[in-house]
């Protein structure tokens, strides 16, 4: 079973083909023994159950559209990281042992790494990431027996320049776009794949 994860609010506008190409050739290979299914997060959920019709698959893929906005914060992205981390705990808290193996392929382009959104003195806002919300995600994915593939969608921009400050009181909060993915990618297991720099090999 093949769980195709995108976080379409991670992405851009306009730039869908290479992540369409990308799952076309890999929904190819396999097999009518295989099942897949499509979901988007952190909004949307599924969009296609778990299924061996991949013409079904690929219809609803075309239907994804990158959302991130050009003039995403740090904190806009830590806010999305948050939701997409809830989000991943609760599909892999779902799964169930059953016949063959699980794999889910989550596919970004950029996320958050832990960050506060506050100075230390004040409590934390609702755009905090914290490594326990990282660690969850990897205790679900081995509580639910599934493998997990992080899938790099595009080369994302490494912010230059001094850090965002945080909630305006001089904390500051890391802008990396690849430091939540490399977090991911560490607390479960998986081998970070990226479509820009591997094409047809990933």
């Amino acid at each position: 079973s093949f769980f195709i994860v995108v976080e379409n609010d991670s992405f851009r506008p306009g730039r869908e083909a290479p992540l369409r190409a990308a799952v076309d050739r890999f929904l190819a290979v396999l097999t009518r023994r295989d099942r897949a299914a499509l979901m988007t997060m952190p909004y949307g959920g599924i969009k296609v159950n778990l299924t061996n019709d991949y013409d079904q698959v690929r219809g609803e893929l075309a239907k994804i559209v990158g959302q991130r906005s050009a003039a995403e914060t740090g904190s806009d992205m830590a806010c999305r990281t948050r939701r997409t981390l809830d989000s991943l705990v609760g599909l892999l808290s779902g799964l169930r042992a059953s016949e063959g193996a699980t794999h889910v392929l989550f596919i970004t382009s950029a996320m958050a790494g832990p960050r506060r959104d506050a100075v230390q003195a004040l409590a934390p806002g609702m755009c905090e990431v914290t490594v326990d919300m990282f660690a969850r995600v990897g205790a679900a994915a081995g509580a639910g027996r599934a493998t997990v593939h992080v899938v790099q969608a595009e080369d994302s921009m490494i912010r230059t320049g001094p850090a965002e400050a945080v909630a305006s009181a001089g904390a500051r909060g890391s802008d990396n776009p690849l430091e939540g993915i490399e977090h991911l990618a560490g607390v479960t297991g998986a081998e970070r794949l990226n479509l820009a720099a591997s094409g047809d090999d990933t």
